[in-house]
């Protein structure tokens, strides 16, 4: 039990699911499935920190729908061939942190409770710009070029702390690249009295793609800012066999 919770918390998920197989003629076999899905959160109830308010509420901050769909299968082919193949589309990974009702699925903490970081910000953590009392705006700052700043004018001229992270864009709302999938196997059966030999090639990630599904931080204006850490390993290729006896 949450015990440091409100009522005012809320938090909705919307999403369907489907799954299918078929077999065809000639022994093709098909299956798979996809699902759609959305969760969203109200975290309102901290009303001692007005900072914790901007972004609280979860259905105002553009959250899209995340779709996921898989199918693979299995043809066989003259002399005991068989190919396979998989493909599968998935959405982008989440960057940042969910609120404590949102995406990270509830508490964290190692006892069950709320960890330290979504009690300091229940309502997540996207891209954050850190700022001090001497930052100052840049010629690449976008309200340079809105003309609503100038160039070295201080960011907050009456700062009197030593630090503050200002959110920039709303938790939750940053993914990364979409991962799509293919991959492929050929194999063929060779039989002898009661021994079988099946040698098989496997191509994983055909398509060769490289999406990027984590970075080394989101603290806007830093080195680290948006740079990949982790893409998907690339097209590799894999030889092997069953033996039956």
């Amino acid at each position: 039990m949450d015990t440091t919770a409100g009522d005012a918390r809320k938090m909705w998920f919307n999403g369907f699911e489907y799954n299918f197989s078929a077999r065809l003629k000639y022994g093709i076999t098909l299956f798979g499935g996809g699902m759609s899905e959305r969760v969203i959160a109200q975290v309102c109830d901290e009303q001692s920190n007005p900072n914790l308010l901007l972004y609280c509420d979860q259905t105002k901050s553009g959250i899209p729908f995340r779709t996921q769909f898989k199918i693979a299968g299995n043809v066989p082919i003259k002399y005991d061939i068989q190919f396979g193949f998989s493909f599968q589309s998935l959405p982008g990974y989440g960057f940042g942190t969910g609120a404590l009702s949102g995406r990270e699925g509830g508490p964290t903490g190692p006892t069950g409770q709320p960890s330290a970081t979504q009690l300091n910000t229940p309502n997540g953590v996207g891209t954050v710009w850190l700022i001090t009392p001497t930052t100052r705006y840049t010629a690449t700052s976008p309200c340079v070029a809105q003309g609503t700043c100038s160039v070295n004018q201080l960011v907050d001229p009456g700062m009197n702390v030593a630090s503050l992270s200002v959110p920039l864009i709303a938790p939750n709302a940053e993914f990364g690249d979409r991962i799509n999938q293919l991959d492929l196997n050929v194999s063929k059966t060779f039989k002898r009295q009661r021994v079988s030999i099946q040698p098989k090639i496997d191509l994983f990630n055909a398509l060769n793609r490289s999406p990027v599904y984590a970075i080394r931080g989101l603290n806007y204006g830093t080195a680290a800012y948006y740079q990949p850490q982790s893409i998907l390993v690339g097209r590799v290729y894999q030889l092997g066999a069953i033996v039956r006896f």
